[in-house]
């Protein structure tokens, strides 16, 4: 995980009290957050291949069914919900409906296959998509080659944002 060095309670607090303030402030700052990462998070998910890329995995078994995935951005100033201690501002998020996306991109994570049938499939989808050494074959690799822009673009619009509401606090609001 990347974190940035920005103290996520400070935010959470200085959202909670522009939210009294000026409520449209708070959700121009989240739109336009969204706006400028939006296609990032697009693009990451596109790597996922539209058509099963074995053949195995065309017929749907319920929660194994092939899907689509969909790139979305979160905003999620102070505590993240999922797990302590995650102060995520902005992140990037990768929504499906199947489990196939989440076991396509992590098979060999812990093992490369118990049964031969485990070790079929895990050098069929390792021919594809290689790996990285902790496994992430299509949505890690492209979100570590830009995860840099994404958090220049974001402190560069929440800095621009913050000025812009400090000019209109001290002029008397």
């Amino acid at each position: 995980m990347i974190d940035a060095s920005l103290n996520a309670n400070d935010v959470a607090r200085t959202f909670r009290v522009l939210r009294k303030l000026d409520p449209e402030s708070v959700k121009e700052l989240r739109k336009e957050l969204r706006t400028e990462l939006k296609p990032m998070a697009k693009a990451i998910a596109s790597r996922y291949p539209a058509n099963p890329a074995l053949s195995g995995f065309m017929q749907t078994y319920g929660r194994w069914g092939w899907g689509s995935v969909t790139g979305t951005v979160k905003v999620t100033p102070g505590k993240s919900r999922k797990g302590a201690g995650r102060n995520a501002v902005v992140s990037l998020s990768m929504n499906y409906k199947t489990a196939t996306p989440y076991v396509w991109d992590m098979i060999g994570w812990r093992t490369h296959g118990r049964t031969p049938q485990g070790r079929a499939l895990y050098i069929q989808v390792q021919s594809l998509f290689p790996e990285w050494p902790n496994g992430g074959r299509l949505f890690y690799k492209p979100f570590n080659e830009q995860w840099r822009t994404a958090y220049n673009a974001s402190e560069t619009i929440i800095n621009r944002w913050s000025e812009e509401v400090s000019r209109e606090l001290n002029r008397g609001y």
